[in-house]
């Protein structure tokens, strides 16, 4: 995925050449016409998937993603566009739903990838499927302070317990509006 605010563009994605899979920052700050700073973000977590980049009004530079084995969402952290980051760190823990739903309901693969997205304010928020409240949910966090401390996890979907919610992303509109999509199965009769 990618983030861009004016000239400054930064790209997040996994190398999966290597194993585990090591998650990845590079940046612009021509808008995109060149790329440097690639950087390595997963090292303390065990590797990793679903790298997601924002940009907040300040132009300090996240990255946020989940380990190999699906037991952490993790975050990095650029105070200076991409140059040096912060030491990955886990920011709440998964519970995540299986990898493929069965196929009497579908057969299809399921995964468990977080989404994220700053407020004008600089609040990050972060949304991710989880089986955390005991059935397939989209849960969300949100941070006020560049990412030290997080909100613990709240239920986005609003249907009764059994239905399956996955693959969510988040934006965040310019009056600070959290705006959540997600798939859900609640009115197709299959849970």
């Amino acid at each position: 995925y990618l983030a861009a605010q004016g000239d400054e563009v930064l790209v997040a994605y996994a190398d999966f050449g290597v194993s585990p899979a090591k998650v990845h920052a590079a940046r612009s700050i021509d808008g995109g016409a060149s790329f440097d700073q690639d950087t390595v973000l997963a090292n303390a977590s065990v590797g990793g998937n679903g790298a997601c980049p924002v940009i907040a009004p300040d132009g300090t530079f996240y990255v946020f993603w989940r380990d190999s084995f699906q037991e952490f969402l993790w975050m990095s952290r650029s105070d200076d566009a991409g140059v040096t980051w912060t030491p990955d760190e886990s920011i709440v823990a998964m519970n995540p739903l299986p990898a493929s739903v069965p196929a009497a309901q579908g057969g299809y693969r399921l995964l468990n990838l977080p989404a994220a997205a700053v407020a004008p304010n600089g609040d990050l928020v972060v949304v991710w499927n989880d089986q955390l409240l005991g059935d397939p949910d989209i849960l969300a966090i949100r941070s006020g302070d560049g990412g030290a401390t997080w909100s613990p996890p709240v239920r986005v979907n609003d249907d009764p317990s059994g239905a399956l919610q996955f693959f969510p992303w988040v934006a965040i509109d310019g009056e600070g509006y959290v705006h959540v999509v997600w798939y859900d199965r609640r009115n197709d009769g299959v849970d």
